[in-house]
């Protein structure tokens, strides 16, 4: 007779399922693709195009900018740190 011991045996984390793993590292792949080029986009189009150099616009791209940054340091972390279960920067 198998007795259970643990809570994890009973009830074991689903975020450990390969299914789970996998669908996770898509959808964070997809919000970086979409966040990086569209961001991106805007701060072209700002630049190339004269008439787009107003103001108000000016300030859409500093947060473009800052959104860019945010997504090519935060966003590769989040899923690595999920799936290894643990902080490994430092």
């Amino acid at each position: 007779m198998v007795v259970c011991r643990t809570y994890t045996e009973k009830f074991p984390d689903p975020s450990n399922h390969p299914v789970t793993v996998a669908l996770f590292a898509v959808l964070y792949s997809v919000v970086f693709v979409i966040s990086f080029a569209g961001n991106l986009g805007v701060i072209y189009a700002t630049v190339r195009h004269r008439s787009l150099q107003t103001v108000q616009n000016i300030f859409i791209v500093n947060l473009a900018v800052s959104d860019v940054i945010l997504c090519v340091l935060s966003i590769p972390l989040t899923p690595v740190t999920h799936i290894a279960k643990q902080w490994w920067v430092g």
